[in-house]
């Protein structure tokens, strides 16, 4: 079992933060998935007169449920390892409150809009998050200014603080790195961190806040705004998941969009004038219209885009920094980039593109306002997914299987499935959806399926599916698809132009031999097989290794013809095919089902492509 699953010890820490005294401000804080902490409390004042800056692991009792957020368990370099959610803050705070369905709105200007791209900010100015056990280094960190949600005072740097040994910032001018100690209590926001060698850095500004509180204390917080930076992050182990993200998230809007004006729940700005667009405060809220089908956009979403779309509906994102993007929405690094299910470098633009004409600036924000359920004191989700239904194992050749079921349901979200073969676990899928191989030939093998979510529950074993591996692989149905016995029976056709179809003997993947076609431009050929019979219903699958050189435009592909009893012409389909030059053989495979009335097929190993394109090996036989 990953050691994210499993509780930890049971231990109390006396964690001292720097403050007034010898000792600074020491609290004892208890790990463990306990109701109480008998004693613990008691034990921990009297300790904390013995403290240093660093923590004092002593055995103890179960925690009090106020000293440990619910599951939480440390150590990740990033959310996305943590295996359970992450929300800064209590349900009731900004960032985790839904806005109201009926909310007034006002459309962000177009001429504001058109100053530059929406933008998923994930890379050079995302954030590093870093999650602090007891057995980390200590680390020694200067700063030039220092704000916490315990008042202490005066600047008390440099702050010795336990990290991971491999911490490092992100690479833009920023430079945000997080660290959430090992009691889960207090995150350090540290803007412009930088290494300064082993377990020394130097942070501009050391920000400490209170997880466990509403998020709003004086100036305390990274952001322009004077707020803390975590709530509104948009978090990799919200990204990496099929799950919906439930919180606000942390808009840096362009310096021409905005006033030199802060709103609460803002405290502060960092712009000297107001912008030429000026439209926005520190602390406005901005959000994906409430009139907007976020599954009918007609910016063409993925299912990953549409997340976001439905979480700037939901939730929006409140103001707290200026930024290079029209908008821009601050993420975890790697947070979109790891996990989208687009391009990351073209198509998220396109579709980020198309929903900023939607966007607008809500008028009130926090009348009507709800929890979203997310929250360090959110009630812990128990909920298991429903149970995978329609398990169907296919054997798709002699020592591979093709798993298929119905995706399952939960109150939050479905993260994965664990499939399981005679009874072991063997693979964790996201989606719904498994190919299982290095199996035997002719063996029998049984196969069932659980749903996870987010915060590990698992649904019940689906149906078992049972499946055994066929001894031997279908019979090929093709005569002389290597070519080594010369073309017959396959005919070699032009179809267009001056297409050069041939025999080849200086390129075979086997044997001596392959077949050919060179194309000028505007110019097709083909070789044909003929008719081979086949079965109304069945899957077929036509496969043959390729190699293309020259090529300019065009494809190479394959295609099945099917007919009917009486020779007549029925239907036809066609490969996906081959339009760049290859440097080695490559295998172009179609499979497909006769339709209803065939009776036979033919073959087609056909070139458009401009250039010459070698085919060898080629086969139709059953599906496997």
């Amino acid at each position: 079992m990953s050691a994210l699953h499993e509780s930890p010890p049971d231990f109390l820490m006396i964690h001292c933060l720097p403050g007034p005294g010898p000792f600074g401000v020491c609290k004892p804080w208890c790990y463990g998935h306990h109701p109480s902490c008998p004693g613990a409390r008691l034990l921990g004042a009297a300790l904390a007169l013995l403290a240093t800056a660093s923590p004092l692991l002593v055995a103890c009792g179960p925690p009090h449920p106020d000293e440990t957020g619910p599951g939480l368990s440390f150590g990740p370099a990033s959310t996305a390892e943590l295996g359970h959610p992450w929300q800064p803050f209590t349900t009731t705070s900004v960032w985790n409150l839904k806005l109201s369905p009926t909310r007034s709105e006002t459309p962000i200007p177009a001429a504001a809009m058109a100053l530059a791209p929406m933008a998923l900010s994930d890379t050079d100015y995302g954030v590093r998050v870093y999650f602090a056990k007891p057995t980390d280094p200590e680390w020694r960190i200067g700063c030039g200014g220092y704000n916490s949600w315990l008042d202490t005072w005066p600047n008390p740097c440099p702050v010795t603080l336990r990290a991971p040994a491999t911490i490092h910032p992100p690479s833009g001018s920023d430079g945000i790195v997080v660290v959430v100690e090992p009691s889960g209590r207090y995150a350090y926001e540290m803007y412009q961190f930088r290494v300064q060698g082993s377990g020394q850095a130097y942070a501009s500004y050391i920000e400490v806040v209170d997880v466990h509180s509403n998020g709003i204390h004086r100036n305390v917080g990274v952001t322009g705004a004077g707020l803390p930076g975590i709530g509104g992050l948009l978090k990799a182990w919200e990204t990496k998941d099929p799950v919906p993200i439930r919180h606000k998230l942390w808009v840096a809007a362009h310096s021409d969009m905005l006033y030199a004006q802060a709103v609460w729940p803002a405290s502060r700005f960092d712009v000297t004038h107001n912008g030429r667009h000026a439209f926005l405060r520190y602390g406005d809220v901005v959000a994906l219209s409430k009139t907007v089908d976020v599954n009918n956009t007609g910016c063409g979403l993925s299912p990953f885009m549409k997340r976001i779309a439905q979480a700037l509906q939901d939730y929006g994102g409140i103001v707290q920094d200026r930024g290079g993007d029209s908008l821009g929405f601050v993420g975890e690094v790697d947070a979109v980039r790891n996990y989208i299910d687009i391009d990351y470098h073209t198509t998220m633009w396109t579709q980020l593109a198309c929903l900023k004409k939607f966007m607008v600036r809500v008028n009130d924000p926090w009348t009507g306002a709800t929890p979203g359920g997310l929250g360090f004191d959110a009630p812990r989700d128990t909920t298991p997914p429903s149970t995978p239904a329609g398990l169907v194992a296919s054997a798709t050749g002699t020592t591979t299987v093709r798993l298929d079921w119905a995706d399952s349901t939960d109150d939050v979200g479905v993260t994965g499935y664990h499939v399981f073969r005679d009874g072991a676990l063997v693979a964790a899928p996201r989606a719904s959806e498994y190919h299982d191989s290095g199996l035997r030939a002719g063996t029998r093998y049984s196969y069932f399926v659980r749903a996870h979510d987010a915060a590990g529950n698992v649904s019940a074993a689906s149906a078992t599916a049972t499946v055994t591996t066929p001894s031997t692989s279908p019979a090929e149905l093709l005569s002389n698809g290597s070519f080594e016995g010369g073309t017959a029976p396959w005919s070699l056709q032009v179809w267009t132009g001056s297409a050069q179809v041939r025999l080849c003997t200086d390129r075979a993947r086997t044997g001596q031999r392959s077949f050919c076609i060179t194309n000028p431009p505007r110019s097709d050929g083909a070789a044909v097989h003929p008719f081979v019979p086949v079965t109304a219903g069945a899957r077929y699958q036509a496969s043959a290794w390729l190699w293309l050189q020259g090529i300019s435009s065009g494809a190479a592909v394959l295609m099945i013809d099917w007919f009917r009893p009486d020779g007549s012409f029925l239907s036809l389909v066609t490969s996906a095919g081959r339009t760049q030059n290859t440097t080695t053989w490559v295998q172009e495979t179609l499979t497909a089902t006769a339709p209803p009335g065939a009776a036979y097929a033919m073959v087609f190993l056909f070139s458009y492509a401009t250039g010459t394109v070698y085919y060898d090996d080629a086969s139709f036989r059953l599906a496997p």
